[in-house]
């Protein structure tokens, strides 16, 4: 059960990361123009 919840905790934690990655870009491009 250990090895799943880390996995799961885990690609929650890189969508997270990904999410917030296209966030600042997103604000760069509209803090461009």
């Amino acid at each position: 059960k250990i090895p799943t919840i880390n996995t799961s905790y885990y690609s929650f934690m890189g969508a997270k990361l990904e999410y917030r990655r296209m966030y600042s870009l997103f604000l760069n491009y509209v803090f461009a123009y």
